[in-house]
């Protein structure tokens, strides 16, 4: 057997740890087992991480971290399918207005990671940042009709 193996196998934890791979790549799913079960390893990855986000000085560990961060992503997760119906217009009552969901599901999703990303590594902040759904409401139900009823001058 090889190390990584055994090591993958050993008990450190009093509890089990569930790690839900959506990938049919194992490799991912071992990397982030590794990761999570890693928490007292030394090695020079688990020190940078340890260093520059100062997680001895905040009383935590890089275990804890992604465990929260995978918590964080689940609860925040709605807004990838919810914010596209908003702005597609396709929840009842709504007009659509001609959004392509996909687009808006992928400009959601690319502006919620950059600004993650961002508070991450400049900030050094574990928050999660993503668009906020009162501007939605208020440019489908009140931006899009009153542009509707716009007409186009031509100059000339």
């Amino acid at each position: 057997m090889n190390t990584h193996y055994n090591f993958l196998q050993r008990k450190t934890e009093p509890y089990p740890i569930i790690i839900v791979c959506f990938k049919k790549d194992a490799l991912h799913a071992k990397v982030a087992l590794l990761i999570i079960n890693c928490s007292g390893l030394k090695t020079p990855i688990m020190d940078a991480l340890q260093k520059y986000f100062k997680l001895a000085e905040n009383n935590t560990n890089v275990r804890t971290e992604v465990l929260a961060g995978t918590t964080t992503f689940t609860t925040m997760a709605y807004i990838i399918v919810l914010q596209p119906l908003i702005l597609c217009g396709l929840l009842p009552g709504m007009q659509p207005t001609g959004m392509d969901f996909n687009s808006v599901a992928t400009a959601t999703c690319l502006s919620a990671a950059l600004a993650t990303v961002v508070m991450a590594l400049y900030a050094r902040y574990p928050i999660a940042l993503a668009p906020g759904m009162g501007q939605n409401f208020i440019f489908t139900a009140a931006v899009v009709p009153a542009a509707a009823g716009l007409t186009v001058v031509a100059n000339g």
